[in-house]
């Protein structure tokens, strides 16, 4: 009987389970058409057309002494290394505050972290949540400081660092504006929001050089997050921690939010799938969106059925940019966790720094103008390193040289040399690759009554250890007899002299005492020689192929000589000889 009753209520509630069931939001956008339409849908319900338009009022504080925050105990404070501040008057007054923390080292990469607060804002929350009472705590702030990034502080109107009350008049009514549901009876609530976020990034660019922009933030930091890079493709990552889900999964109370969250009028034109796949639509874009298991202030939730859903629509445009979803088990409160934070910065580094280096590190030659010229014992240089700040580690032929850790590198012989730099931000930067050859000394062959060297140009000739000007072709015509050699000259680079090649006769010692050597270019062939005296008369005669050692008669006197050698072929050379 129980069984039948308990079966007979379950049918009973079916209608209404099957329809508590959160629906999936439905994408509508197919094309980079649709794309540009929608951003600019929510451009015009931020800034409404026809709204009075008036830029904000800016003011710009450069190096604000840290000293000044110290009170607070702020985690990330020794890591700072100055502090600018960009102070905006916005519409009916209402004042945004931004902190811009630059590091003590900076990493050169030119890529600002936007860091955005919520409810309590971003340095309270930094402190108070991300790093206290948790196995997995850490400092956002900290962390990106250390890593030499400059990190960009925004907070929520009225909240955080823009904790303030405003007397509104509307003709003769006066109310005052304390919270975010104040600012939705003004005309545009939403400006209120995102007019901090364009304008801080329009002057970050002027003043900095800056183009492009990663952007994270946490609980209501993560909605502005989500939808500023729904509209703004300067920032090419954006990593929303615990700050939005679709409104059908949106369970607990706390989940709803403040009145930006769940806007009626905003959020039935443009809902938070289509927000989450414009977010990440575009070339090398990234919107990675982060809740938290065990968060006890909202948005416990697995994101999964929405999450391939925003992917499926991606997949369909032609530059899809990348969703992810993380489920965050290890944060134990509403914080973004050293979990969350280490693949935020994973991601970070392999998909957008990596890609977006404003710097190359190039290998030169410190010593000649021409820089890939490089010769054995030369000293070459990197480019675009600070020693002291990055590890740099070179390699010859993939094998690491492991006692080196300049930007200067002595070569020590031929191979492939390169330098893997690991910068301040913990990303390792190759350089280009130098290519040593071996600068082998030439070798010198002889053809056709020529002889040629084996290197194609670069060629100096010298004859018995002399220069021979003007000759740098790789063959010569020789015009005496004696010992030749050539070495190659590159620029400043000269390699080992070649092995001697005789050509025509060799005879020495020279003065004598009791025997000469004769060495002959083997291509003469035989030879007679004749040793005479000053009258005429002869010595000693021999036949000689190549190599003789030409011993003297004991009755041989000292005095002038002359050694006579002729073939039949037309070689015909005399030489005076010393005997003593």
């Amino acid at each position: 009987m129980q069984n039948r009753f308990t079966s007979f209520v379950l049918l009973l509630l079916l209608p209404f389970l099957i329809q508590a069931q959160p629906k999936i939001e439905k994408i509508t956008i197919y094309s980079p058409a649709e794309i540009a339409t929608v951003r600019q849908q929510i451009v015009d319900s931020i800034w409404v057309p026809g709204a009075k338009t008036v830029l904000p009022t800016l003011t710009f504080s450069a190096g604000i002494n840290p000293a000044a925050f110290k009170t607070e105990e702020y985690p990330w404070l020794g890591s700072v290394g100055s502090i600018d501040k960009l102070k905006l008057i916005l519409k009916n007054k209402i004042e945004s505050n931004v902190y811009i923390l630059h590091p003590r080292v900076s990493n050169r990469l030119k890529i600002p972290i936007i860091y955005h607060g919520g409810h309590g804002g971003g340095f309270w929350e930094d402190k108070n949540w991300n790093n206290m009472s948790s196995d997995y705590a850490v400092s956002v702030y900290k962390f990106f400081l250390d890593h030499g990034f400059d990190v960009v502080c925004i907070d929520l109107p009225l909240h955080g660092v823009n904790e303030k009350s405003y007397m509104w008049d509307k003709q003769t009514g006066k109310y005052l504006i304390t919270e975010h549901g104040d600012l939705f009876k003004l005309k545009e609530p939403f400006y209120y929001f995102f007019e901090p976020i364009k304008r801080t990034i329009d002057f970050l660019q002027k003043r900095f050089g800056y183009s492009e922009f990663a952007m994270i933030g946490l609980s209501g930091g993560g909605w502005a997050t989500t939808v500023y890079s729904a509209i703004d493709t300067r920032i090419k990552h954006s990593y929303a921690i615990a700050g939005s889900t679709p409104l059908d999964f949106r369970t607990h109370p706390n989940d709803w939010g403040d009145l930006e969250q769940n806007y009626k009028p905003f959020y039935d034109q443009f809902n938070y799938s289509t927000l989450y796949t414009l977010a990440a639509a575009g070339e090398d874009r990234l919107h990675y969106q982060i809740l938290l298991k065990n968060d006890q202030c909202c948005f416990a939730v697995n994101g999964e059925p929405w999450a391939k859903n925003v992917q499926v629509a991606l997949v369909n445009l032609p530059d899809p940019g990348s969703y992810k979803f993380l489920y965050d088990t290890s944060a134990n409160k509403h914080m973004v966790s050293s979990v969350a934070l280490d693949s935020i910065y994973n991601n970070l580094l392999k998909y957008f720094v990596i890609k977006n280096l404003p710097f190359e590190i190039r290998i030169a030659n410190a010593n000649k103008d021409k820089p890939m010229l490089v010769c054995r014992m030369d000293t070459i240089v990197l480019s675009n390193v600070v020693p002291g700040e990055d590890v740099i580690h070179w390699f010859r032929d993939s094998t690491s040289l492991l006692t080196q850790n300049t930007k200067a590198l002595r070569l020590q012989g031929p191979g492939n040399y390169f330098a893997r730099v690991t910068n301040i931000s913990g990303i390792d930067i190759s350089s280009d690759t130098l290519t040593v050859g071996q600068f082998l000394p030439p070798v010198i062959t002889r053809r056709n009554g020529r002889l040629y060297s084996s290197a194609r140009r670069g060629n100096r000739w010298y004859l018995d250890g002399t220069l021979l000007p003007d000759l740098t072709d790789d063959n010569i015509q020789p015009k005496k007899a004696g010992i030749y050699t050539v070495n190659i000259n590159a620029g400043m680079c000269t390699s080992q002299a070649s092995r001697p090649f005789y050509y025509g006769s060799l005879v020495y010692p020279n003065p004598a005492s009791d025997h000469l050597i004769l060495q002959f270019d083997h291509a003469i062939g035989q030879l007679t020689v004749a040793l005479t005296d000053l009258n005429g008369r002869l010595i000693l005669t021999a036949n000689v192929e190549s190599y003789k050692i030409l011993r003297f008669p004991p009755t041989v006197k000292k005095g002038i000589y002359f050694l006579k050698m002729y073939n039949g072929t037309g070689y015909n050379e005399t030489v005076k000889v010393m005997i003593q």
